[in-house]
């Protein structure tokens, strides 16, 4: 029996190295856009911290001019605002158009690359949900370790998306 246990011990410890390895051989372009998707994951989840966290000390949103804290101030304002009084979901989904994506390197620096994605906002959920607009949401990221987002900006394409 403890032979057994050991051999399963064994093989989940080889099967979770191997996944860790597996992400580590990813491109660049791969752990940026997993970074993407791991903040739309906790945007829908409405935490604040995952996606705080994949920006540097020094961020900036271009079109407001805000700093990292300030950013973590007015997200954690508007997920307060845009959670469902009943259910505490977000009302509002974000699917991004991976076909609109762009992963640009910087020539220069093989630690800094820019990327460029559009998303449909949608408002409600199931059965109800309603597009309500397009955005343009385009990032550049630097490497300290992990791929991190440095400066971001949001455009509206079309319709009016809730967090401008």
């Amino acid at each position: 029996m403890a032979r057994a246990l050991l051999v399963l011990a064994l093989l989940a410890l080889l099967g979770y190295g191997g996944c860790a390895l597996w992400r580590g051989q990813a491109s660049d372009e791969t752990k940026i856009r997993r970074e993407i998707e791991a903040m739309i994951e906790a945007l829908h989840a409405t935490e604040v911290a995952p996606i705080m966290n994949r920006l540097t000390e020094d961020f900036r949103e271009e079109e407001r001019g805000a700093g990292k804290e300030e950013a973590r101030y007015g997200l954690a304002a508007w997920l307060r605002e845009a959670r469902d009084p009943a259910s505490g979901k977000l009302r509002y989904r974000v699917a991004p158009d991976w076909s609109s994506w762009r992963y640009v390197p910087d020539s220069e620096h093989d630690d800094r690359a820019e990327a460029v994605l559009h998303a449909q906002v949608f408002e409600g959920r199931g059965a109800g949900e309603t597009l309500i607009g397009e955005v343009r949401i385009a990032s550049a990221w630097v490497r300290g370790g992990p791929w991190r987002c440095r400066r971001a900006r949001l455009e509206t394409v079309s319709g009016r998306p809730p967090f401008h």
